[in-house]
């Protein structure tokens, strides 16, 4: 059995004739005729009824079309990677990541893009969220990882990857590290450090002025390493993205904190993407279907 012949028996399922599969596959009809012929014989019987009008599959046809479907496609993979490796082994792909991502995400996506495709360099270009967007646009980048948002839906094609809460990281000693879970009151004349960069700033801001809550905020910085060291060294706290609070010492749950973040994978919608962006994109979803699929 030849994968030339998978391909003319699936190039006939498609075309239901003869003389349209032998022009897709360009061969003469005889050629893919004796072929299938030969097919057929190694399987010990035919996979066509060629007396039936239209053209139908035999129940043989009918088992082995969907095994023959999924040996053409791991056969085009394979082709796929041999391709990638031996012409790109020296190249670099680079993709944006949200800065306030967490870094067991970030590790996971780098490792899982290590182990697949080894041939890949990657770069990752960690940016805040306006810089990607940006970036996107302007064609610098093909993919992007960062915080869904209404008004990107007009240019861009985007594939939701996770949801996260928030939490109150603060300093081990921190009055409100006694409590197990405490309210947005509860940051009322708090010491408060301002992430910069902050996706989510303005509605936080809006939110709390709303709710007649004062954040005490003397300190700011646009490095999320800077932030966590100042919250560790008792200058204050912040309201962060739960993955990111896992570095942190001391988090504790907001009760009625009304926000949570979707991070998605961005990019133009009528961009054709390159090889290595395509492999990327497909492993980083299927990687997010695997994790988030019923148990």
């Amino acid at each position: 059995m030849e994968l030339r012949q998978i391909e003319y028996f699936l190039a006939v399922c498609q075309a239901r004739n003869f003389t349209r599969a032998a022009q897709a596959c360009n061969v003469t009809q005889p050629a893919l005729t004796k072929s299938l012929k030969l097919l057929e014989f190694e399987l010990g019987g035919e996979l066509i009824d060629r007396q039936a009008k239209p053209m139908r599959l035999t129940d043989l046809g009918e088992l082995l079309v969907e095994k023959f479907r999924k040996l053409h496609d791991l056969k085009n993979n394979i082709a796929a990677q041999a391709s990638l490796f031996s012409n790109m082994d020296s190249s670099t792909h680079t993709i944006g990541i949200v800065n306030t991502i967490g870094e067991e995400k970030l590790f996971q996506l780098s490792q899982s893009i290590q182990l697949k495709f080894p041939c890949i360099a990657l770069s990752i270009s960690m940016l805040p969220q306006q810089a990607l967007e940006e970036k996107v646009l302007e064609g610098c980048l093909e993919l992007a990882i960062f915080v869904d948002k209404p008004n990107q839906s007009r240019w861009c094609k985007k594939s939701p990857l996770f949801t996260e809460t928030f939490v109150l990281a603060l300093p081990e000693h921190h009055a409100l590290s006694d409590k197990k879970t405490i309210t947005t009151s509860d940051l009322h004349n708090v010491n408060y450090i301002r992430r910069d960069h902050c996706e989510m700033n303005d509605i936080v801001d809006a939110y709390f002025e709303h709710q007649g809550i004062k954040l005490n905020t003397q300190l700011s910085t646009d490095q999320e390493g800077f932030a966590s060291q100042m919250i560790e060294a008792g200058l204050g706290v912040s309201i962060m993205p739960k993955a990111l609070g896992k570095k942190m010492s001391t988090t504790r749950e907001i009760s009625d904190f009304p926000f949570q973040r979707t991070l998605s994978l961005f990019r133009l919608s009528d961009r054709i993407l390159t090889k290595p962006a395509q492999l990327i994109q497909d492993l980083i979803l299927q990687q997010e279907t695997a994790i988030h699929a019923p148990a």
